[in-house]
């Protein structure tokens, strides 16, 4: 939080109409947009790198924040079921982050991956040495 002081001058509406002044501490905060700019920023800075092997040219998430949401889904679609994917991929039809449901696009094989197997992220297992170059793909937006 930035604190400001302001310092306001009122006319005095006595007999002699000599200003007499009031301060007046503001705490401001910064805007919604700056701070999701700055949340995005740092998001993007956290770039993923899978702890486990994939499949030979599979798509990865490019963020790790976009891995969780990933992972998080799975799980929780493979414990509800096929009926909860459904539902929860008519309900977030229109959020971008989950745009990896649709069966077209292309972080639906990666997200399927991770639902029907028992691989999990461990960022202390990070893959040292370099796996084979697999393309990364965003969540949000269409395919490219």
């Amino acid at each position: 939080h930035t604190t400001e002081k302001l310092h306001l001058v009122h006319a005095n509406h006595t007999n002699n109409m000599s200003p007499s002044s009031s301060s007046t501490t503001i705490t401001t905060t910064p805007s919604k947009a700056a701070a999701s700019a700055k949340t995005v920023a740092e998001e993007t800075a956290k770039m993923f790198l899978p702890s486990f092997k994939t499949p030979p040219g599979m798509i990865v998430p490019r963020t790790l924040r976009l891995h969780q949401v990933i992972e998080r889904t799975a799980d929780y679609t493979k414990e509800a079921g096929d009926h909860a994917e459904t539902v929860l991929r008519i309900r977030q039809k229109t959020n971008p982050a989950f745009k990896f449901l649709l069966e077209e696009h292309p972080l639906y094989a990666y997200y399927s991956f991770i639902k029907n197997t028992d691989v999990r992220h461990d960022p202390s297992k990070v893959l040292t040495a370099a796996p084979p170059p697999q393309p990364q793909q965003e969540g949000g937006g269409e395919k490219e």
